[in-house]
């Protein structure tokens, strides 16, 4: 290393620090090998440093770049996207630090540190991530002070971190916040300039293709699919549609059938009901289009496709948190497109003990109509109604394998077990088998509402599938078989249901401590109004967009409030933990070199520290001498300077210990690096 233009071994330390909570929130994102390397680096920069290794060139630094580019390509399978460019950007910034000699490639570390922070947000925007944005931007900033201020840190034994003045860094944070507040209220959103695909795994939700078991996943998750807030009363049942299940394989259930599309810009058949039922849903990202709403939904948004099935999709795949409004009409009933009703009459040549048990109890029926009339759809449902209490099914989360054909059969004939995809799958295939178009909507059911009533809340484990049949002259009618073996499951409290089948609010929920509940409400509701009105808003007129944050501002001030107050005392503490681990360094050291002369000269215990070190000889005795009698009885010496004379003062003992005991040139070498440092 260039001793004129390199950093001290404490303000390269500190670097590395720095570096590795840049790195902190990326663990949960990148696979397990990136983040691997991306440690293991930081480990070599940190011996590097420590060992004097001679420091790496740019070509060394392209050569390492290789592989990490060939682990790249492994570990997302040559896709291209967001997370994987995001991955690229972490590998280089870690790259650049192997090869960083002196102040400018530190400030350089300092603006990449800070991309790869706002980098973050295209994966969070939760509050916790927030916070640690604003102490790493903190953290930056006072990073980057002190290089300008101290150009040669080498030559002054100065550490990074114990510049955090805190009046003088609380001043800053000050002017920061209040005009972060001015550009988010008056700048306009823009929409992105170009879309990368996000991977699913990053997100949680329903899923687009059903099975007889898809479900059981879900049903274990306490994760928050979305929230609603209700303008008026609340309905009594709350089926949440997201997906219409149309197509049936045999085996899986989907929306259309391979090569099917819907035909576009189609008009929903509803007209405005005398009292609308208005309502807003607040919807993480999910990584699909779905939008889930209450049939039957109006809006005012470009950006919601309405689709003949009734479900309602956003025109992109949805990668932020996304706020929207609707509206819940009444249907004007209109002869359905004959195309839908196909599509819902489709049937497949399986499960024959079903199709046997359909025509036996469609006999039973018209029997006792005394053949005069064709059942009607309802009459019909009504029979395999009857059929499906005379019989011993039970509603479990947890059941027994199908196999891959004739699942009807066996859950209805054999294994009489299962949850509500079973009996709502059960129950399209019979009436269709029965001449009656339906089909299986999937989404959720029901939800939580906040203590103080502001707002719903619904959970993954609240994930559920339903049946739609269709009576001419009446249109598209909701029936819910699971409600006829487990009626709880549909008509209880949804937190009673959960608490009965063995599900889990999560830990602070459902911790059954009245006060956690409480602090864990209160965090949820802090979440939803950030995300209402501070990340999903998305009205472009200024004034708006101030009165809504100004509302959030003025109801959570006290909690931003004690954000600010915790971060200002994080940064006294750890100025105050350097001072006292210098100084705890500093007499430790101290007492190892008594210790030291006490086996040479017998135990004195009188004398004073003055006095052992008037035995010690050479240059490095005569310096210490001169800074402790400075360090102990100049008054007068200023916080700073005892910081500088304490880290002065434990390099020279390092020395003089490493004559006194004969230790190895190692041991001496490592002793001189320090002194050089100090």
């Amino acid at each position: 290393m260039k001793h004129n233009d390199s950093l001290n071994w404490l303000a390269v330390r500190e670097q590395l620090l720095l570096q590795l909570l840049v790195l902190l929130p990326w663990w949960w994102l990148l696979p397990l090998q990136i983040s691997l390397l991306l440690h293991a680096l930081l480990a070599y920069r940190w011996l590097a440093v420590r060992k004097q290794w001679r420091t790496l060139g740019s070509g060394w630094a392209l050569l390492l770049a290789l592989p990490s580019l060939a682990l790249l390509w492994v570990s997302f399978a040559g896709r291209w996207s967001v997370d994987a460019a995001s991955a690229f950007l972490l590998c280089m910034y870690v790259l650049k630090s192997i090869e960083s000699k002196g102040q400018r490639d530190a400030q350089l570390l300092v603006l990449l540190g800070l991309f790869v922070v706002g980098c973050g947000f295209l994966f969070h925007q939760g509050i916790l991530y927030s916070l640690w944005v604003l102490v790493l931007i903190y953290a930056h900033l006072n990073w980057l002070q002190a290089l300008l201020q101290k150009p040669w840190l080498q030559a002054q034994s100065q550490s990074v971190w114990s510049l955090w003045a805190v009046p003088r860094q609380a001043k800053w944070l000050l002017l920061i916040l209040p005009l972060g507040f001015l550009m988010s209220a008056l700048f306009p959103r823009l929409p992105p300039l170009w879309q990368m695909p996000l991977p699913n795994s990053q997100f949680v939700g329903l899923q687009t293709e059903l099975d007889l078991s898809s479900m059981q996943d879900l049903a274990q998750n306490s994760s928050v699919a979305f929230r609603a807030n209700f303008e008026g009363s609340v309905p009594s049942s709350l089926y949440w549609r997201g997906l219409t299940l149309n197509y049936h394989d045999g085996q899986s259930w989907q929306e259309l059938a391979p090569g099917q599309q819907w035909p576009n810009n189609l008009a929903p058949s509803y007209r405005a009901s005398e009292q609308p039922l208005s309502y807003e849903v607040i919807l993480p990202p999910t990584g699909q289009r779905l939008l889930f709403s209450l049939d039957y939904p109006g809006w005012q948004s470009n950006d919601i496709a309405w689709q003949p099935d009734h479900s309602l999709r956003h025109r992109t795949n949805i990668t932020q948190p996304l706020r929207y409004r609707l509206e819940r009409l009444a249907q004007d009933y209109q002869p359905e497109d004959p195309r839908v009703l196909a599509m819902a009459q489709q049937q497949i040549q399986q499960n024959p003990r079903m199709q046997a048990l359909v025509e036996q109890l469609t006999a039973e029926l018209q029997q006792s109509l005394n053949h005069r009339v064709e059942p009607e759809a309802e009459q019909i449902v009504a029979q395999i109604e009857s059929w499906f209490l005379s019989q011993p099914f039970f509603y479990r989360l947890q059941t027994p394998a199908l196999g891959s054909r004739d699942q009807i059969d066996r859950f209805l004939f054999e294994s009489k077990i299962g949850f509500c995809s079973h009996y709502a799958a059960s129950l399209v295939l019979m009436l269709r088998h029965a001449g009656v178009p339906a089909r299986m909507v999937a989404g959720y059911l029901g939800g939580e509402p906040h203590p103080n009533g502001e707002y719903w809340l619904i959970r993954q484990n609240e994930a559920h599938a339903w049946v739609e049949y269709y009576q001419p002259g009446k249109g598209w009618i909701l029936v819910d078989p699971t409600a006829w073996v487990a009626p709880e499951r549909v008509l209880s409290d949804s937190r009673e249901w959960r608490t009965e089948a063995g599900l889990s609010d999560g830990f602070w929920h459902g911790s059954g401590v009245p006060w956690l509940t409480r602090a864990a409400w209160r965090w949820d509701e802090l979440n939803y109004q950030w995300q209402r009105l501070m990340v999903g808003f998305e009205v472009d007129q200024p004034t708006e967009r101030w009165l809504a944050l100004t509302q959030f501002w003025l109801a959570y001030w006290h909690w931003l409030l004690a954000g600010l107050l915790t971060l200002i005392a994080f940064g006294s503490g750890l100025y105050a933990w350097r001072v006292h681990s210098s100084r705890a360094r500093y007499l430790r050291l101290w007492r190892k070199l008594r210790r030291q002369l006490e086996k040479q000269h017998g135990r004195q215990p009188s004398w004073s520290a003055q006095q052992w070190l008037e035995l010690l000889a050479g240059p490095e005795a005569a310096e210490l001498q001169t800074i402790w009698l400075s360090y102990h009885y100049q008054v007068s010496s200023s916080a700073s300077i005892k910081n500088q004379q304490e880290r002065r003062m434990s390099a020279l003992i390092l020395v003089l210990l490493a004559r006194l005991s004969e230790s190895s040139a190692k041991d001496q070498g490592l002793a001189a690096t320090h002194l050089r440092q100090n």
